[in-house]
C-alpha cells in the first residue's frame, strides 16, 4: 500500500508538471505570436517612412531639375539673341587675322 500511495503522489506530480509545462508553453507561444505580430508591424510603418521619404525626395528632384530645366529655355532664348553679334565678331576675327597674314608676308 505504501509503494501504491507513493505512485499515486508521483502520478499527481507528473500531473501537476505537465499541466504547468503545458501552460508555460502557451505563454511562450503567445508571447513569440505578440512579438512577431509587433515585429511585422514595425517593419510595415518602416517601409511606409522610407516610401513616404522616397516619394518626398522624387519630387523635390522634379522641382530642383525642373527649376533648372526653366532657367536653361531662359538661356537658350538669349543664346538666339547672340548669334549675330557672335557671326559678326568671327568675321572680324578672320578680317584682323587675315589682315595680320598679310602684313607678315611683306
Amino acid at each position: 500500500r505504501k509503494s501504491h500511495a507513493v505512485r499515486v503522489e508521483n502520478d499527481e506530480s507528473v500531473q501537476r508538471a505537465d499541466l504547468n509545462l503545458s501552460a508555460t508553453r502557451l505563454a511562450f507561444e503567445t508571447s513569440r505570436f505578440e512579438l512577431c505580430a509587433a515585429l511585422n508591424e514595425t517593419e510595415a510603418a518602416k517601409q511606409l517612412e522610407l516610401l513616404e521619404i522616397a516619394s518626398a525626395t522624387v519630387a523635390e528632384h522634379l522641382a530642383f531639375f525642373e527649376a533648372g530645366a526653366a532657367r536653361l529655355r531662359l538661356l537658350a532664348a538669349k543664346a538666339e539673341e547672340w548669334t549675330p553679334a557672335i557671326e559678326q565678331k568671327r568675321l572680324e576675327l578672320a578680317e584682323a587675322q587675315q589682315r595680320n597674314a598679310e602684313c607678315r608676308a611683306h
